[in-house]
């Protein structure tokens, strides 16, 4: 495919002088990790602390730590709370005064916008499962209500919760074990951020160990790993947790430590690892567990565990961390897929190996699958360490901090902010719980404003709260209406003079197409990173030259030559795939119907490649719909493989809104990458308008 080559443009403005720059191909991405010192959240002398897990807010503001602590004979619950990414934390709570035993094993969720916090935790007394939830308008902790299921609860309850709102709230949904005659797995789902439950419904009966559980970002599709017949299975819900599917077996098991799930937002992609047999084993599905790629990992030999899986934001690519254990010795590997799991690189080592086995390495990572953390317990010369090992580039490249002398009695745990802008681990020692976290870049400015400009823009970006460091830069990308995410280079000849007004940036942008719309997107920079990007800004379009008049002249004697014909200019055409690459789609001209699902993508040739990219987009006047408000606009379903793909949408309402569907193929013969897009029209009905919500 042949396209345009001024699709998108990232541009970086410094803080002290302006500056005059080409227009550079760089990501949006934040420095290595800088770790702050370890503090201790909790030192009851004479007690043992356990169990100790640790969730954030999307934007890594808020962090809520749970763990269990040991009073006399019986365990108890503790939390405690930060509102400044882990600068500092409320005093430890008990969510539970009373003399009876609770267990080691407890699990939390923070909601994105940081407005609530859930968590779970065993009771050994009762045969329950109990939760409590905080709330940022009270900063109180609820009072333990519990999920009685009967039986005797096992190992571990889990957690898991939408990134996007649904009806104003989030959706949460928990599961554990409880035995009796036999071991059945439960859930039970709250649509409202954790404060009402839906009664417990049984997900399976195991004869194994439960593992993770994986939430898509609107809640509806779910995913609970487990052990059942020398498998690592999952059960799938398409309903929110109401009801589950059969037991569908994935990979081998040897049942010594949990299975993973993992998935892309929409679900569209979900990854499951696990270890049998001394062998790490990685599998990808594209249609909810019908169809499997699976791949046995060499080396590491002797794996112990696959302990997590990021994927990208659309599954092209994901990194899988898996623990191996060498003659002793233990060390966390990791190994990437780019073609959604069909295959995997040959698995590397992270950091030096550790002096003693390693069973389980802690790994979060950020929504789009770029910064990743892990986090593990180990020994160098006798001497305990805490490694924390952290990822800007999706596992190709690691930063490894270790904090000498952490006696370990359980632990640890690590989370990474959805946007990437900090990471935080715990883990208790002794009698301490601890803490330690990461310097965080600045947040994201409010959408740009910009101002056409002859051959190019005027754009304007309000500074946005520093982070922990001062603003030293915006980065700055311009992006073409219409064409897909191609950036220009620096022999394209564009360029950005920006200066530090105070409060603002303001950058004059050339180098655009007369005539082509555009808008900006900035994200600001300290000397931590790049934090997220902003919305985009107003639409604006590239102002040509002014024509100048042609000179008279005195009429001559000769002839009165014929006119010449007007030539009119052939427009630009929009890009279209070439060669073997196909897209079966809705003529652009098709004018979609509110409430009617239309199919816009029959069918993807990839003409040799591998279907890395299907990105479906509600755009409303213009401008892409936000997650709080996709879901009243317009929904997208869609069933991807790597060599195929359909899409269907349903408008919710009628007045400028439009649907947008991004493809891209890569490693075609003789092409390499090939993007494809098209944008459909809602038929105008002012009697089904669309609105936006407000922030609440």
């Amino acid at each position: 495919m042949t396209g345009s080559r001024h699709g998108s443009v990232t541009l970086i403005a410094g803080m002290a002088l302006g500056l005059l720059l080409g227009l550079l191909n760089l990501p949006a991405a934040r420095a290595a990790y800088e770790w702050r010192d370890p503090q201790i959240i909790s030192d009851d002398t004479g007690l043992k602390l356990v169990g100790a897990n640790i969730a954030a807010s999307s934007d890594g503001q808020v962090l809520s730590a749970i763990w269990s602590n040991s009073r006399a004979s019986y365990l108890n619950p503790q939390v405690a709370t930060s509102l400044d990414a882990g600068a500092t934390w409320s005093d430890p709570e008990y969510l539970v005064e009373e003399a009876v035993n609770y267990s080691a094993y407890t699990s939390n969720w923070v909601a994105p916008d940081g407005s609530a916090a859930v968590g779970v935790y065993q009771g050994n007394f009762s045969g329950s499962v109990w939760h409590s939830r905080w709330t940022a308008s009270s900063q109180e902790w609820t009072d333990p209500e519990a999920f009685d299921t009967g039986g005797t609860p096992q190992p571990a309850p889990r957690l898991a919760g939408s990134s996007q709102k649904v009806n104003g709230h989030y959706v949460v949904t928990a599961t554990w074990l409880a035995s009796g005659v036999s071991t059945t797995a439960f859930s039970a789902t709250s649509q409202d951020s954790g404060a009402t439950w839906n009664d417990p419904v049984e997900v399976a009966t195991l004869d194994g160990g439960l593992g993770t559980l994986f939430v898509s970002a609107d809640g509806s599709t779910q995913a609970l790993a487990f052990v059942n017949s020398g498998s690592a299975s999952i059960a799938v819900s398409q309903d929110s947790g109401a009801h589950w599917s059969d037991p569908i077996p994935v990979v081998p098991s040897s049942g010594a430590q949990p299975p993973v799930v993992n998935g892309t937002p929409d679900a569209s992609v979900l990854f499951v690892g696990d270890q049998g047999g001394g062998s790490a084993f990685l599998a990808s599905t594209t249609d909810l567990g019908d169809h499997w790629n699976t791949a046995m990992l060499t080396p590491p030999a002797g794996a112990s565990s696959v302990s997590g899986i990021v994927p990208s934001t659309d599954g092209s690519t994901a990194t899988a961390i898996v623990t191996a254990n060498d003659s002793g010795k233990g060390n966390a590997w990791v190994t990437r897929t780019s073609d959604t799991g069909v295959h995997w690189s040959t698995a590397e080592t992270i950091a030096p190996e550790s002096d003693t086995s390693l069973d389980r390495a802690a790994v979060s990572g950020s929504a789009d699958g770029r910064a990743i953390s892990v986090t593990w317990p180990s020994t160098s010369g006798g001497s305990e360490e805490l490694t924390l090992a952290t990822s800007e580039d999706s596992g190709e490249s690691w930063s490894v901090h270790t904090i000498e002398g952490a006696t370990f009695f359980s632990g640890p745990a690590t989370v990474v902010s959805a946007d990437a802008r900090e990471t935080s681990s715990v883990w208790t020692r002794a009698n301490e719980i601890y803490t330690v976290g990461t310097f965080t870049p600045p947040e994201s400015p409010a959408a740009p404003s910009a101002v056409a400009a002859l051959g190019g823009a005027a754009v304007t970006v309000e500074k946005p709260a520093p982070g922990d460091a001062p603003i030293t830069g915006m980065e700055l990308q311009a992006h073409q209406v219409g064409v897909g995410s191609l950036r220009w280079s620096r022999r394209d000849g564009g360029s950005v003079v920006c200066s530090d007004s105070g409060s603002s940036y303001t950058c004059t942008v050339t180098g655009l197409i007369a005539g082509a719309d555009y808008n900006f997107t900035a994200a600001a920079l300290n000397q931590y990173g790049t934090g997220p990007a902003s919305d985009p800004s107003n639409t604006v379009t590239a102002l040509g030259p002014t024509p100048v008049p042609t000179p008279t002249t005195s009429p001559s004697a000769s002839p009165t030559a014929s006119p010449s014909p007007t030539v009119t200019p052939t427009p630009t055409p929009t890009p279209t795939p070439t060669g073997g690459v196909q897209v079966k789609a809705a003529k652009k001209t098709k004018k979609l119907r509110s409430g009617k699902r239309t199919k816009l993508v029959k069918s993807v040739t990839t003409g040799g490649g591998n279907l890395s990219r299907v990105k479906a987009q509600c755009l409303f006047q213009n401008h892409r719909v936000k997650k709080k408000d996709r879901k009243d606009l317009c929904s997208f379903k869609m069933t991807r493989s790597t060599s195929n793909a359909r899409v269907w949408v349903t408008p919710k309402c009628a007045t400028g809104l439009k649907a947008r569907v991004h493809i891209v193929v890569r490693n075609v013969p003789g092409e390499g990458k090939v993007a494809w897009q098209r944008t459909w029209r809602v038929a105008r009905d002012t009697s089904d308008a669309c609105y936006l919500h407000g922030n609440g």
